[in-house]
């Protein structure tokens, strides 16, 4: 969700919605939410080969 995201919104917006949508977790599951968050819109965005804005 996080690549495609990025691809039609940009990464400032994608960064809002995605963090957004992990306010409901906590702990440990909250941070292994925001850091696979991250890692959907910089480098798997990166693999696929899409121009990084």
């Amino acid at each position: 969700m996080s690549v495609m995201l990025r691809r039609y919104l940009g990464k400032t917006v994608t960064t809002a919605v995605t963090d957004d949508h992990e306010s409901d977790s906590f702990g440990a599951a909250h941070v292994m939410d925001l850091h696979n968050n991250d890692i959907g819109r910089t480098h798997r965005y990166e693999q696929f080969g899409i121009m990084v804005p």
